[in-house]
C-alpha cells in the first residue's frame, strides 16, 4: 500500500477505536481455529477461580512488566467519568521469560497458545 493508502487506513482504525471502541479485522490470514483454540484456553482461564488468577495480576511495580497480566472486572476504565468496564482482560504486552504466565491445570498450554496467537498478531503490525 502507498504511504497515502496507509495513512488513510490509519485514520480509519484510529476512527473505530475511539468511536466505537473495537475493530473487525477481516483477510488477516489467521486461521479461524487457532482463534477458536485461543478463546478456548483463554475461556478456561478466566473462569478460575479470583484467587488463583490474582497469583497472574498485572504488576504495577515491575517497570517492565507493567501492563502484562490479568486485569479483574471493573479495574479498568476507558472513561474515567464512568464505573470501570465490565470485562477482565490478560494483557500480553511481551514475550521475555521474565513474566508469569498461567498455567491452566498446572499445564503450560495457555502460555503456549497464547504466544502463538501474539507472534501470528505481529506480523500484522506495520
Amino acid at each position: 500500500p502507498s504511504a497515502i493508502e496507509m495513512d488513510r487506513l490509519s485514520a480509519e482504525i484510529l476512527r473505530a477505536f475511539s468511536d466505537i471502541g473495537f475493530v473487525y479485522l477481516k483477510n488477516t490470514g489467521i486461521e479461524d481455529q487457532k482463534a477458536t483454540e485461543v478463546m478456548h484456553i483463554c475461556k478456561k482461564f478466566f473462569t478460575l477461580p479470583s484467587d488463583i488468577k490474582q497469583q497472574y495480576a498485572r504488576s504495577v511495580v515491575d517497570t517492565e512488566n507493567i501492563d502484562h497480566g490479568w486485569i479483574a472486572a471493573e479495574v479498568e476504565s476507558l472513561n474515567p467519568a464512568r464505573p470501570g468496564d465490565l470485562k477482565e482482560a490478560f494483557n500480553v504486552t511481551t514475550l521475555t521469560s521474565l513474566v508469569k504466565w498461567p498455567s491452566v491445570n498446572h499445564k503450560p498450554e495457555f502460555r503456549e497458545c497464547v504466544e502463538s496467537f501474539f507472534k501470528i498478531c505481529e506480523l500484522l503490525t506495520v
